[in-house]
């Protein structure tokens, strides 16, 4: 776990984000708001956790900081592009509001502006159909499944041609063959796509053998 308070305190600009779709299916800042800020509450082993207001610097002008952008975003201000998201604080009692907007999640989000327009509105996109961007993205996501599928059975095919090579190289009538170091190799992550990107580097049959009998051990 990053050890946030330490950076903080060392004068680090710790900023937060959510990362892409690729990696992050919801992109849901709210929502790693709040993780963020309750797994240093668990991990503050004698210390006091960082109050929201730092939180939400965290993830607002830090972010901005960190990205050069903040002379125009991060913080409201007058001459910065008004970037505003309007939260409902459904929660009761709310003594803080700043405490409360640490852990709402992003289901309470009202309006979002972009430079002023508003993009969002109580459960409804202004600009776009809900309904289109669902269908496009279905679309999309059929597409890559089918890439996804082809690329695989021809870098099996491939994969299969490598193990071949390796038996010819080492000249060993026992080297390893597909069928029994598939399933080990299924155990890298993504461990195809990650030789296949170092074999192709190579670009020798003696190189990709010799990458693939390193990768067996």
């Amino acid at each position: 776990v990053c050890p946030v308070h330490r950076l903080v305190a060392s004068g680090v600009n710790v900023s937060l984000g959510t990362e892409g779709p690729a990696s992050n299916d919801d992109v849901d800042l709210l929502g790693e708001l709040r993780t963020a800020s309750l797994l240093d509450k668990l991990f503050a082993k004698g210390r006091d956790p960082l109050p929201s207001h730092r939180w939400l610097s965290i993830a607002t002008i830090n972010a901005a900081r960190a990205l050069g952008l903040e002379a125009k975003l991060g913080s409201l201000e007058a001459g910065k592009e008004a970037d505003i998201v309007a939260v409902r604080l459904d929660s009761q009692p709310v003594y803080n509001p700043r405490t409360n907007l640490s852990y709402v999640g992003t289901n309470c989000v009202e309006y979002t502006w972009v430079q002023g327009k508003c993009l969002y509105e109580r459960g409804q996109l202004t600009t776009m159909s809900f309904d289109t961007v669902r269908d496009r993205a279905a679309e999309w996501g059929a597409k890559i499944s089918q890439w996804h599928r082809e690329r695989k059975q021809a870098d099996l095919a491939a994969l299969a041609v490598a193990f071949e090579e390796l038996a010819t190289v080492s000249g060993d009538a026992d080297a390893p063959t597909l069928d029994r170091h598939v399933v080990k190799l299924d155990g890298f992550k993504d461990s195809l796509n990650h030789w296949f990107f170092f074999a192709r580097r190579g670009g020798q049959l003696g190189s990709r053998a010799e990458t693939l009998q390193a990768m067996l051990g």
